[in-house]
């Protein structure tokens, strides 16, 4: 490790197991814990081979197709046209949500799968109900993401916040109607089914604001 990254290592007396302590008093970042483990089998340590032979077995793996509904498959052609370079994407259907994952590292992902409970992989990109497709907000997250799928408005401070706080929030009536990528500052915010008295915040649940504070003067900053 090199010494200027001012990572911890070990702080048990008389033990050298390889753990790191990445302190956010020491080391940019908030803080991070990483251990590196070896696992026995019969009795013998791991081996690339091993490895290896996961990999192999990961590519031999008949993953799910698209489903031969015609229904399914309209919804998933509509999805595709969401994102950039869709062509560049490995596209799942899990539970009715449409996930997509880089294909260049989609062995990758078996390799783990075969071992690992993957909680989310990629960009969930909408879920599917009924005859509707639903964006996800991750969608409106991802770098991915073609805007020009979208119809987009543009809101003002009072109403961004609103809706971040996950509010029911009404937009003026030369707002288009359906599914919209609202923008504060041309920075995407997430989406709205707007159906013209009023529009369903679809901004998670888990994420909204919960201070009822609004701050005299607006300080932004963006990365």
């Amino acid at each position: 490790i090199n010494p200027e990254w001012n990572i911890t290592g070990n702080l048990l007396e008389g033990e050298n197991f390889p753990v790191y302590r990445f302190l956010p008093h020491r080391t940019n970042g908030e803080g991070f814990f990483l251990a590196a483990l070896r696992k026995p089998m019969n009795g013998e340590e791991c081996t690339v081979d091993i490895f290896e032979r996961k990999i192999k077995k990961s590519k031999d793996i008949k993953r799910k197709k698209d489903s031969t509904n015609p229904q399914i498959k309209e919804l998933l052609g509509k999805a595709k046209k969401w994102l950039k370079k869709a062509d560049e994407y490995d596209w799942q259907i899990i539970n009715n949500q449409i996930q997509a994952f880089s294909a260049s590292h989609i062995n990758d992902l078996e390799v783990l799968r075969d071992s690992l409970r993957v909680v989310m992989a990629g960009v969930k990109i909408a879920e599917i109900k009924g005859r509707d497709l639903i964006p996800d907000h991750a969608l409106s997250m991802s770098n991915a993401l073609d805007l020009s799928s979208f119809e987009v408005y543009e809101i003002d401070y009072e109403l961004a916040i609103a809706y971040l706080r996950k509010e029911a929030i009404s937009l003026p009536e030369t707002a288009p109607l359906g599914y919209i990528l609202l923008t504060y500052q041309n920075r995407p915010l997430g989406f709205v089914k707007n159906i013209g008295r009023r529009a369903n915040n679809l901004y998670p649940q888990e994420w909204r604001i919960r201070s009822g504070y609004l701050p005299d003067k607006i300080k932004l900053v963006f990365g």
